[in-house]
């Protein structure tokens, strides 16, 4: 079997920031980038691409356009205006295009995005978001954590925003099966702050900083917790206190992934 190539095609971004490749692939692609200034440009170009078309007014995007459309289609045929009448309408038109093709099944791979994109589930909006974790040493290029860490293992994070509706704000957390929390971002060190999460944009980036916790041995669940509006670290500490280590967040509306690891002596 022919082993896939390092550089990705532009094709293969637009996989990549749909979510689409596996965890191995989307892995490699990451760390390749770090290094690769061509497929570094090749990914912020297709993400550039992907923040223009899910650039779309918030009402529109609540507006169910099925029933009109429809009823266009069945109507009987109208004369056509002049060209120039429908010149201001352009815009709209290309707007309602995008919303109309989160909601038109094509198939069975459509009817997969249809149901991530208008679920009712609860938990829907967790197929549009992700977080990868990384090992960091020093001179050498960092590795995705395979399930296991030192206690003091410096990390590093990716995540993935992506979907008709992004979310606006980020924490990325350890809780340990004692119910500790151990803060990646926000920063927190300092028990008289309350930070907020951080914003973060629409696609899949790195985040910038690697940070190292002394954590203790045994399990350790490391959240993504991605929320329209910012949340504080003591009141997610509180839901925190409310669940059992692991568990999904009881918070209304996020998206959620948590990784399971292991912290294990060297």
């Amino acid at each position: 079997m022919r082993k896939p190539d390092v550089h990705a095609s532009r094709d293969e971004w637009e996989r990549y920031l749909e979510g689409e490749l596996t965890q191995s692939r989307a892995a490699e692609l990451e760390r390749h980038a770090l290094t690769c200034e061509a497929c570094a440009a090749a990914r912020d170009e297709t993400r550039a691409l992907f923040d223009d078309l899910f650039d779309v007014p918030p009402r529109l995007l609540e507006t169910d356009l099925v029933a009109g459309v429809l009823a266009r289609i069945e109507a009987p045929p109208v004369r056509r205006a002049p060209r120039w009448i429908f010149a201001p309408l352009v815009p709209l038109a290309a707007a309602a295009a995008i919303a109309f093709a989160f909601v038109i099944p094509w198939g069975d791979a459509a009817e997969e995005f249809r149901a991530k994109s208008t679920s009712p589930a609860a938990h829907a909006a967790d197929d549009w978001v992700g977080l990868t974790a990384f090992a960091v040493e020093p001179g050498r290029p960092p590795q995705p954590i395979d399930g296991a860490l030192a206690p003091d293992q410096a990390l590093a994070f990716a995540y993935r925003n992506i979907g008709p509706r992004p979310f606006d704000h980020l924490m990325v957390f350890g809780v340990s099966e004692g119910g500790e929390v151990y803060w990646y971002y926000p920063a927190y060190d300092d028990a008289s702050t309350d930070p907020a999460s951080v914003p973060v944009r629409a696609g899949a980036f790195d985040l910038p900083d690697r940070v190292t916790h002394a954590l203790p041995t045994g399990p350790l669940h490391v959240y993504g917790l991605f929320t329209r509006e910012p949340r504080t670290v003591r009141a997610i500490e509180a839901l925190v206190r409310s669940i059992e280590p692991g568990e999904r967040l009881p918070v209304e509306g996020a998206g959620q992934h948590v990784l399971h690891l292991e912290v294990s002596a060297r």
